[in-house]
């Protein structure tokens, strides 16, 4: 992890200005609403006879 840090520590302005934005730009997108309905489709399209299965058995 420090050398992680060191990195973004060594980077130039211009290369942490286009980190910066990108990751702004997920992080508004991909916000409760987009994560809400990412895990809704995901459990829609399960089997239904998986999830009656008690996997402790």
């Amino acid at each position: 992890m420090a050398d992680k840090i060191l990195k973004a520590f060594r980077m130039s302005h211009a290369q942490r200005s286009t980190r910066m934005t990108r990751m702004r730009r997920v992080v508004c997108n991909e916000n409760v609403f987009w994560w809400m309905e990412s895990f809704l489709k995901a459990g829609s399209s399960l089997d239904p006879r998986a999830l009656e299965s008690d996997p402790r058995s």
